[in-house]
């Protein structure tokens, strides 16, 4: 092994990062997921200039998937530009629920599915109503979707939880107990052994977002519970499950969110702080930092290896990186 390749090896064994491949153009807010070991990158946004010079967003219906061993993508198309919905990974396809396109929020469910060369794209019964920047979770063959906006200007967020027997996907979405607390945007849902959990989020109000950490858990048996609380905020991370641990990369923690318009491009970026919690001891731990602050984007693992395309490192600003990190054995 050369010399670089050892010590790109070496930084991934570390708790570091590396940058595994590039997006043909930054954007944040796209799904992520894995289909017959082949990274896939669905919709997504991105600005023209900042926004606070006026630019324009556009809203992307781009699909870019990266076939085993590829580090160049090839191209496909969702049939609408789409973005902020919540998807999880399911049986080789990956699974998108909702989103926006800006002007309108979407209850849509589709799979996209790597197969033959081509993405065969399907759909799913519709969510009771249209959502985005909600979150997803999975548990064995069942799909839950939790909180979110039902509309772009929506000025209060939902604390509803909805599931998708995806083994009977006919039958339809089931409401389930809504989350007993405020509503809310954004959060880091997922679901780890026979749970989900829901940390931080955003309540949203007429004069902007409030900024969470508490944490729940949420059982089909028993409902919500409330358990402990994340260090900080972490809004928009992306996050994997592996085992009994939830590895969350990053987030929003709002410090710097009332400094937007005042810091505009010389704002330092979000949170870089790599966060795991043991489900078992309901614990936490600080196992690395980024390289670079990524919200709004997705991450998905195959094997111990997690991909994080692309997403916003700062406000009104996207990036193009693929990163690379090696969760430890």
């Amino acid at each position: 092994m050369t010399g670089p390749l050892l010590i790109m090896a070496a930084a991934m064994f570390a708790g570091h990062a590396i940058i595994w491949a590039h997006l043909p153009k930054a954007i944040a807010g796209q799904a992520a997921g894995i289909s017959h070991g082949a990274l896939l990158v669905a919709g997504g946004s991105s600005f023209d200039k900042p926004p606070w010079d006026g630019g324009v967003k556009y809203w992307s219906h781009d699909i870019y998937v990266y076939p085993p061993s590829e580090k160049h993508p090839r191209r496909f198309v969702l049939d609408r530009p789409l973005a902020y919905g919540c998807s999880v990974s399911w049986h080789d396809m990956l699974i998108l629920a909702g989103g926006s396109d800006g002007k309108e929020n979407f209850a849509r469910v589709q799979t996209l599915e790597w197969k033959d060369n081509q993405v065969a794209q399907h759909d799913l019964p519709p969510l009771p109503h249209g959502l985005s920047n909600c979150g997803a979770g999975l548990l064995e063959n069942t799909f839950y979707v939790f909180g979110g906006q039902e509309r772009p200007d929506s000025e209060h967020a939902s604390a509803a939880l909805y599931s998708l027997n995806l083994s009977h996907p006919a039958e339809g979405w089931r409401v389930r107990e809504p989350l007993p607390a405020e509503g809310r945007i954004l959060p880091v849902f997922a679901s780890v052994g026979d749970a989900l959990y829901l940390f931080s989020g955003a309540v949203l109000h007429p004069g902007g977002r409030r900024y969470l950490q508490e944490g729940w858990r949420y059982h089909s048996d028993s409902g919500w519970k409330k358990i402990a609380d994340a260090p900080h905020p972490v809004v928009a991370a992306p996050s994997v499950v592996r085992g009994r641990t939830l590895w969350i990369f990053g987030g929003d923690d709002g410090r710097l969110a009332s400094q937007i318009n005042a810091l505009k491009d010389n704002h330092p970026g979000f949170s870089k702080t790599v966060l795991a919690f043991q489900s078992e001891t309901q614990t936490w731990r600080t196992l690395g930092v980024l390289p670079v602050s990524l919200v709004t984007t997705a991450a998905c693992a195959l094997g111990e290896t997690v991909y994080l395309p692309g997403g916003e490192d700062r406000p009104g600003h996207r990036s193009s990186q693929i990163l690379q990190w090696r969760l430890p054995e």
